[in-house]
């Protein structure tokens, strides 16, 4: 559906172009160089939850 999209919207031609690429991710240098420990995923979705209610964005 994206890449149909693609074909008519210039908005949908970036992401289209990323379709069935596995991007690798690593914060190996964040941790290493800046010294930062990441939270577990789990814990920085449900903060991001928190927060968006407390702005009164969802809720």
């Amino acid at each position: 559906m994206v890449r149909l999209a693609a074909l008519f919207r210039d908005d949908f031609k970036s992401v289209a172009a990323d379709l069935g690429h596995v991007k690798r991710v690593s914060n190996d240098e964040t941790r290493t160089v800046l010294g930062v420990i990441p939270r577990p995923a789990r814990e920085a979705v449900a903060a991001a939850g928190r927060s968006i209610v407390a702005r009164g964005l969802a809720g």
